[in-house]
């Protein structure tokens, strides 16, 4: 609104100048940003709304509909609402069609200053360093429970458990388990390889010298380290993954506590201020931050000589803005690290890519290199089916899963095409084929009309007559008129509830053409028309044929004039009859073509589909292999003798419905009680495992030889506890001192 209201303004001061500026180009506002593309391609099109609205116009796209028709391609998907409480189906951009024409408008009003043509002299580096750290087996046991939700989902209970709560689960345990309500996993977890290395890098970098604001040598010596982590934030009421990567720091690293900071300590503007003060003079060397605290606004490149993504950033731009604090004018280092962390066999790998391959296709829209690209997912959030592959790909550890997700989408998207080739080729045939019966018709019928229209000009000059029918030929044309009211009036009476199938002759033109009257059945309405091609009439209503004595004249000479009127006008009919044929030839001309045209992706969704077929017979011949049976019998034990059953990790972080169904209060209490469960069922499994192999005296083995009684048999089978069962006693979990509750 007020980018318009300052171009209406520029106008109206070129105008009183005598000069002329054309429409868009009255350049009164600058954006700049670091960013432009930050969650969905659709901000393109917002940006040109606040720049180039004009471009958008001349386009034919200045609606956001418009421009989704040119440049989108939505799909329908099932999401949980935001409490997770319900499902719906909703219609979602999944891809971006024509990109590169997309940027192409976007040119016309932007300039791209990339990283590399910066004239200034920023740190450079040896790309982005993978830190990979292993899993301890109770983690890996975790992410393959994780499997086992994501192939029980029950739709109808999205607040118990749904796809976004499965990946979210498989982040959180990737980070650290504790942040999954598992035991602590000593020397495996991400803290421990991030304090590695910031401990590495701050020894090694410990005497380093930088120069002041002023340009004078500091006294202070030594680097900066930044580390982003957007979850496991500092806590109040219980550790974190912050402090526990301080802890590591300064116990086992002896990094000094005091040169340890958290952004989140920071809590006014001045506090954080005075935060990047001292880390600009040295006091602080390492400091922890999320990227919605840290992300921006951070000017303290000037010692920053290592950045720590220790957890991956959800959206491209996130990772833009982290790195923008280190690869900044400013920053007294020439070389710099930036270091990514990862949990082998979890979900780390596969969101990496993403958020990676993303972020490659922005520079490439910045530069204009999108000549070879056609269409592009958006970049907005994962869908659930890539959280689905992802989860799958962490928990077998075999990345095929992804490789068949992905087929798994372009199969359907090349077959809707398939489809949609073949319908249009259908569509071809029958336009064709209608074209071909419609062209003779319409010739036939000109050739009849040509023959009616003999002496038309002679008619018009001769007055427009007609006779009416079962009256004489009357030379004055208000006797004709009179004559014609009283015959449609007749037909009026006598049609009545005949309906338009029964019509009456009403009058002729010399040319030997009749005119007929035919009644609605329905309505009050008569229909006059020429019994000719195109059958050119006219619709009154019952009050314009009869009238008052007063009127009656006007009437009735207002009823010939429409009927000369219709034979006058045929000229008319007969060009536009003459346009319907070149109208029937031009779609023939463009639609023979199609009948035969060949599906031009056919080898590519053949080559797919025969890729993936193949992938799911060696992922089912994988599941099947010695190795893999052993595998799951190995984690069947493993998950028993922990008293666990499948499911077991929701169980260990309940939703909200989960808790408030248990009759409990808080989220720890319902954990707490699962916990005690699980130690329970793991001492009757020892037990149980005890007894089968202790060696049976000569009482147990005759016993052994007679058939259990069914209760017996009933009571073993059932001594297993349902997953969602937290005291396991069948009974929702109750406030009872003697549980700690």
């Amino acid at each position: 609104m007020k980018l318009d209201y300052l171009r209406e303004r520029r106008q109206h001061q070129a105008a009183a100048a005598g000069r002329v500026i054309a429409p868009g180009a009255e350049r009164v506002a600058t954006f700049a940003t670091g960013t432009p593309i930050a969650n969905s391609l659709a901000e393109s099109w917002v940006m040109q709304q606040y720049l180039r609205p004009y471009v958008l116009e001349v386009a034919g796209v200045r609606s956001i509909t418009d421009w989704a028709a040119s440049f989108t391609a939505t799909r329908s998907e099932t999401i949980p609402n935001a409490t997770g409480t319900k499902l719906r189906v909703v219609s979602k951009v999944s891809a971006f069609a024509n990109p590169k024409e997309m940027f192409a408008m976007a040119a016309q009003y932007t300039d791209v200053v990339v990283r590399e043509q910066v004239p200034a002299n920023l740190p450079v580096h040896d790309g982005r360093q993978i830190i990979t750290s292993t899993p301890g087996q109770e983690r890996q046991d975790f992410i393959a429970d994780l499997d086992h939700r994501a192939d029980h989902l029950d739709p109808r209970r999205a607040d118990i458990d749904n796809m976004l709560k499965i990946l979210n689960d498989g982040r959180n345990v990737a980070l650290d388990p504790v942040l999954a309500n598992l035991e602590p996993d000593p020397g495996n977890t991400r803290a421990d390889a991030v304090a590695e290395q910031v401990a590495r890098i701050y020894h090694a970098t410990a005497d380093n010298e930088y120069l002041t604001e002023e340009g004078e040598r500091s006294p202070i010596r030594g680097a900066l380290q930044l580390v982003f982590c957007d979850r496991g934030t500092p806590r109040p009421d219980g550790p974190s993954v912050y402090s526990h990567l301080k802890d590591l720091l300064v116990e086992q690293y002896n990094v000094p506590a005091e040169k340890i900071a958290f952004i989140h300590d920071a809590k006014s503007p001045s506090q954080k201020l005075a935060l990047q003060a001292d880390c600009r003079a040295g006091r602080i060397a390492v400091l922890v931050g999320s990227t919605s605290k840290m992300g921006t606004g951070m000017n303290v490149q000037g010692r920053l000589i290592g950045l720590h993504h220790m957890g991956v950033p959800w959206r491209p731009a996130d990772l833009e803005q982290r790195e923008g604090r280190i690869i900044r004018q400013g920053n007294q280092n020439p070389r710099i690290e930036i270091l990514n962390y990862v949990t082998a066999g979890t979900t780390d790998t596969v969101m990496w890519s993403k958020v990676e391959s993303k972020a490659a296709f922005i520079g490439q829209a910045k530069r204009g290199q999108l000549d070879d690209v056609a269409e592009v997912d958006d970049i907005a959030e994962d869908s659930l089916s890539e959280a689905a592959a992802a989860t799958k790909a962490a928990a077998t550890g075999d990345e095929r899963f992804l490789e068949m997700a992905t087929l798994e989408d372009e199969v359907k998207s090349l077959s809707a095409l398939a489809s949609a080739h073949a319908d249009s080729r259908s569509h071809a045939r029958r336009v064709v084929s209608s074209a071909d019966h419609a062209i003779p018709r319409l010739e036939a019928s000109i050739d009849k009309l040509d023959a009616l229209l003999a002496g038309h000009q002679e008619w018009i000059d001769g007055g427009k007559q007609f006779v009416v029918t079962g009256d004489r030929s009357r030379a004055q044309r208000p006797e004709r008129s009179e004559a014609l009211l009283s015959r449609v009036t007749a037909a009026y009476h006598e049609l009545k509830g005949a309906g338009t199938k029964q019509a009456m002759p009403i009058a002729s033109i010399p040319s030997g053409l009749q005119a007929h009257a035919s009644r609605e059945f329905a309505h009050d309405k008569i229909h006059v028309w020429l019994d000719c091609p195109g059958r050119p009439g006219v619709t009154l209503d019952a009050s314009q044929v009869f009238t008052t004595a007063e009127r009656r004249t006007a009437t009735a000479s207002g009823l010939a004039t429409r009927l000369e009127n219709l034979y006058a006008g045929l000229d008319d009919t007969r060009a536009q009859m003459e346009a319907d044929i070149a109208s029937y030839r031009r779609e023939v001309e463009v639609n023979a073509l199609r009948i035969d045209a060949p599906f031009t992706r056919a080898e590519e969704l053949q080559t797919k589909q025969v890729r993936l077929r193949q992938l799911r017979m060696e992922i089912d011949q994988a599941q099947q292999s010695e190795e893999a049976v052993v595998a799951r019998q190995a984690a069947e034990e493993r998950m028993r003798s922990a008293g666990r059953e499948p499911g077991w990790s929701l169980e260990l972080n309940p939703t909200p419905v989960m808790v408030e169904e248990a009759g409990l209060d808080h989220a720890d209490d319902y954990v707490a009680t699962i916990k005690r469960s699980h130690q329970h069922q793991a001492e009757l499994y020892q037990a149980e495992k005890h007894t089968a192999t202790a060696e049976p005296r000569i009482g147990t083995l005759l016993a052994d030889t007679r058939p259990a009684p069914d209760a017996e048999r009933t009571q073993s089978t059932d001594s297993r506890q349902p997953p969602h069962d937290p005291r396991g006693d069948g009974a929702q979990p109750q406030r009872d001192p003697g549980m700690g509750l």
